[in-house]
């Protein structure tokens, strides 16, 4: 019960009395007025107007955050950087078959281990 004040059962609705109209409690939906809450005035939008002052000076925060912008970079051309390409597989890629070796080997004694 929200704050509905008691009525007597056996009273009969006067406000409803000989209308044909039935009492508040048994309106559909649409001819109820539905209370939703939004009584409230609504307040008023502000428009924010851009004047274009700085308020922080956003300039190097990338170099705080350890972001470095790629001016710095090193040119190469085309025949240094097939050999860097080459060089980096031919450190990498002992490392990388001994690695699949190693899955594979695993793999395989997990296999005949768990067959047997």
């Amino acid at each position: 019960m929200s704050g509905d004040p008691v009525k007597d059962p056996d009273a009969k609705d006067k406000d409803n009395e000989g209308e044909g109209v039935p009492p508040e409690s048994q309106k559909t939906a649409t001819e109820a007025k539905v209370d939703t809450g939004n009584n409230k005035p609504k307040k008023k939008k502000v428009k924010y107007i851009d004047d274009g002052h700085t308020v922080y000076s956003m300039e190097g925060l990338d170099e705080a955050r350890g972001i470095k912008r790629r001016d710095d970079s090193i040119k190469l051309t085309r025949k240094e950087k097939w050999a860097a390409i080459r060089a980096a597989f031919a450190r990498f890629l002992p490392i990388f078959l001994g690695v699949v070796a190693c899955f594979s080997l695993t793999a395989l004694l997990l296999y005949f281990w768990l067959k047997g």
